[in-house]
Formats: structure tokens, C-alpha cells, sequence
């Protein structure tokens, strides 16, 4: 799948993507830390860990083409998204590289859909979290999507 395509995401709501973080780190904290340590391992693993970083690396080269003032305005929104899934995922699982993956993750899903990337990996990556209690706790789900 490629990393950016011509669609456009739905509207994305700060709010709902921090609380949905949330209810993923605590559902898979309830899980055991053997859930968290495995789904921790995926992540660090092909191919995921190359989607991930493929995306991120379009979000990057987006940036350069828009407007500075834009791209300001998103990471400072970002950042504050960021630092509360960061605090979220720590109180519901009391893990915190699971909380820095997800508070990375938050990063890469709002920035995305605010400067108008549109991504079909990060969307499925958002989608995971979203509906959650449909879906595995593997990462290598969004990549099916």
C-alpha cells in the first residue's frame, strides 16, 4: 500500500483520538504485560516498524511543501496532543515506552489528517484504535487495511 493517496479522511476530532489511545492502553494493560510486551515486540518488526516509518517520512516531506505557519500551528497542536496520550496511556497501563509509541502514534495520525497528507496506512492505523474492541491487538493489522 502507498504510503499517500488521494482521498480525503474524515474530520478528526482530538478529543476521540485521545480518549480512543486511552481505552487501547488500558484494554491491552488488562491483557497482562506479556500482551504489552508482545505487541511491543510487533511493532519493532517488519512490517510495521517500515510502515511506520515510510509514513512518517511522507509527513516529513509534506511538510516542506506547505506553509510554515500551518505546519507550526499542527505541531504545537500535536505536541499538546501528544503530551496528553503521553499521560493517558501512562495512567491506564503504567507502561511508558507503550505510552511513548502511542503518544507517537497520536502525533502521526493528527498531523496527518491536519495538514491533509491523507495517508491510507496511518487512516488504517487510526482505524485500529478507533474500533479497538472489533479488532486484534497485533499492529500488523493496519497494515491489512
Amino acid at each position: 500500500m502507498s504510503p499517500a493517496t488521494l482521498h480525503a479522511p474524515p474530520p478528526l476530532d482530538p478529543q476521540e483520538l485521545l480518549a480512543s489511545l486511552r481505552d487501547w492502553a488500558e484494554r491491552i494493560a488488562d491483557d497482562g504485560g506479556k500482551a504489552i510486551d508482545d505487541y511491543l515486540d510487533q511493532r519493532d518488526r517488519e512490517p510495521f516498524d517500515g510502515q511506520w516509518i515510510r509514513a512518517d517520512a511522507a509527513l516529513q516531506s509534506h511538510k516542506q511543501r506547505l506553509d510554515a505557519q500551518r505546519v507550526q500551528r499542527a505541531q504545537a497542536e500535536s505536541a499538546q496532543l501528544r503530551q496528553a496520550v503521553f499521560v493517558a496511556a501512562m495512567q491506564a497501563s503504567g507502561h511508558a515506552e507503550l505510552a511513548t509509541y502511542l503518544a507517537d502514534d497520536a502525533a502521526l495520525i493528527y498531523e496527518n489528517q491536519a495538514l491533509s497528507l491523507c495517508s491510507d496506512w496511518i487512516e488504517a492505523l487510526h482505524r485500529r484504535y478507533r474500533f479497538a474492541s472489533d479488532e486484534s491487538l497485533d499492529p500488523s493489522t493496519a497494515s491489512r487495511d
